[in-house]
């Protein structure tokens, strides 16, 4: 194992920790305004649509064994056009990690730090990310598995909220929102869970097989789909439909009106936990970005990109503080998502086939 090497164990936990993040928070509400009490379904589905994806990108990493996504574009694509679409993978990786600090800053401003300015939250947001996406893949690897035993207490602290009422009729009659509907609530639910594209970049380095490396990342997207369904059925048993279409964070709003004598706000309690994951994400997509602009500017050295990528987005977060704009925002992003997702990794795999540079490194090697 050289220095930034991951095992197939660090793998899972990385994809997990990357998928999952602040999109949880609303995404019940989110999902509801199409799916209605169908919600879980359209989850469910969007789960199974990720995991085509991966199979997309999988596809193609396993033509270029040993190549990242950076790399690939060029051998494709030729030098300036595979580095154009590079520059084009680096921006959109940093308008995401800019989407998800901007959120990330408005939620702990919303239910925190009321009277602190959107900006100096931003700033310590990003320093913070900094401080921990500044270090080699087997470091992040390591945080990211260390950390994630606080998604196992994130999942328990919900069972509190079923000590009050609920109405298990809430979710009936199942399916009466129609597959357009349903599938109209998956685009919204795909949006959260974005993050698997992670392995487009780390997959070289990842011990075993690329096999192995598929089933785990399976594996991570599935916790992830059926942790999400978690959240979002709980959430429609505790709330009426009439509740949760009006309220933006149901998760958190599922605990707030918890209390016990030895603790009044659960709420903050999952949110203070729930801070981790909101971060791990957000380093995804600062490491992403940071490997791109060093591949394509840098000849791959990352230690001039850390500093000015988060400089752009501090900067680009003074012109985002409504909630209005934050909305078209992450409007582009989705868009985006799909775009980088899907179109360009089919784009570039059925070009490679026609260019018969498919199993690229059997071939040279």
């Amino acid at each position: 194992m050289n220095e930034k090497s991951i095992s197939q164990k660090q793998l899972y936990f990385m994809v997990l920790q990357s998928q999952i993040g602040i999109g949880l928070l609303a995404l019940p509400s989110n999902v509801f305004g199409h799916s209605k009490n169908d919600g879980w379904i359209s989850v469910l589905l969007a789960g199974i649509s990720i995991q085509i994806l991966i199979l997309l990108l999988w596809t193609l990493l396993n033509g270029f064994k040993g190549k990242s996504i950076f790399e690939i574009s060029v051998i494709v694509f030729g030098k300036y056009v595979g580095k154009f679409i590079n520059i084009l993978y680096t921006v959109y990786f940093l308008i995401v990690m800019a989407l998800l600090a901007f959120l990330f800053a408005n939620l702990l401003k919303e239910w925190i730090l009321g009277y602190t300015p959107f900006s100096i939250l931003l700033l310590i947001i990003l320093a913070t990310t900094i401080y921990i996406g500044k270090s080699n893949l087997r470091v992040l690897a390591r945080f990211y598995m260390l950390t994630a035993g606080v998604i196992i207490i994130s999942i328990v602290l919900p069972w509190f909220a079923f000590t009050f009422n609920f109405e298990w009729a809430y979710l009936f009659p199942i399916g009466q929102s129609g597959v357009g509907n349903i599938t109209m609530g998956a685009h919204d639910a795909i949006v959260a869970m974005l993050g698997f594209e992670i392995i487009a970049v780390v997959l070289p380095f990842v011990e075993g097989t690329y096999k192995q490396s598929l089933k785990n990342v399976s594996l991570a997207n599935m916790t992830v789909t059926l942790m999400y369904v978690y959240f979002t059925i709980a959430c429609y048993l505790i709330f009426s439909p009439a509740e949760i279409k009006i309220i933006s964070e149901p998760v958190l709003y599922l605990l707030k009106a918890v209390s016990f004598p030895w603790v009044e706000r659960l709420d903050l309690i999952f949110l203070s936990i729930w801070i981790i994951p909101m971060t791990t994400s957000l380093v995804t997509y600062f490491y992403l970005s940071s490997k791109g602009a060093a591949y394509t500017l840098h000849k791959g050295q990352r230690k001039y990109t850390i500093w000015y990528l988060p400089l752009f987005v501090f900067i680009l977060g003074l012109f985002f503080s409504s909630e209005f704009e934050l909305k078209q925002f992450s409007k582009y992003v989705a868009i985006s998502g799909y775009i980088f997702s899907v179109f360009i990794p089919l784009l570039t795999l059925l070009v490679s086939i026609v260019r018969k540079k498919y199993n690229y490194r059997s071939s040279s090697v």
